[in-house]
């Protein structure tokens, strides 16, 4: 799954995990691998986490479907 967020376009594999959040820094382990995104302040941040958690409810429960 893809994001835009301004400038900024991010790559997102469910499922997500190990969310850790700091001002404007969130970090998360997805299918890939562990990410560091860095945002221009705290309030898109905090609109990257709401997808983010989105994204990770929605693969949580298709997957617990299977």
């Amino acid at each position: 799954m893809t994001i835009n967020t301004n400038s900024n376009t991010f790559q997102v594999s469910p499922p997500i995990s190990q969310i850790s959040v700091n001002k404007q820094n969130v970090i998360f382990t997805d299918l890939q691998s562990k990410k560091h995104i860095q945002l221009k302040n705290a309030v898109e941040a905090k609109c990257f986490l709401n997808w983010l958690l989105s994204v990770s409810d929605v693969s949580y429960y298709s997957s617990e479907n299977n």
